[in-house]
């Protein structure tokens, strides 16, 4: 499996960016945004063959 990125809106600031998934994430993730530093949690969606196919985000408190 291969690193996916895919482009993210900042629930805090609304900024767009970059993020890299690794498809055999399970579970979500956390990491800060890149312009504001506030922390975002991502939950991605795996299709059946693996490839990232959307990530959901939301703050983190």
């Amino acid at each position: 499996m291969r690193w996916h990125s895919i482009n993210v809106q900042c629930p805090h600031c609304w900024e767009l960016q970059d993020v890299m998934v690794d498809p055999m994430q399970r579970g979500g993730f956390v990491q800060d945004c890149e312009v504001c530093c506030h922390p975002i949690r991502f939950t991605p969606f795996v299709d059946e063959d693996g490839d990232v196919i959307g990530l959901e985000t939301e703050p983190e408190s």
